[in-house]
């Protein structure tokens, strides 16, 4: 009996989960894409932070002071 009404309609369940696959899929695809982009972006910032951190010139041995001056800059 259960074969009989199974065998009607298994056409449309595997339907439906392959199609609760492939959106299963496609959201964990997103969510992979946006993380590596917030990484990237991470990297990106700390390169540059990085290169302005290089070039300051280390005249005045106050550290404040030169933390002040990177902040200041970058807020330009």
């Amino acid at each position: 009996m259960i074969g009989a009404l199974l065998g009607d309609f298994l056409p449309y369940i595997i339907s439906a989960l392959i199609g609760i696959g492939a959106l299963i899929g496609v959201y964990a695809g997103g969510r992979k894409a946006g993380a590596d982009k917030s990484k990237r972006k991470a990297a990106e910032d700390h390169i540059k932070t990085r290169k302005r951190t290089d070039d300051e010139d280390y005249i005045d041995p106050d550290i404040n002071a030169a933390r002040d001056r990177l902040r200041d800059r970058g807020e330009r």
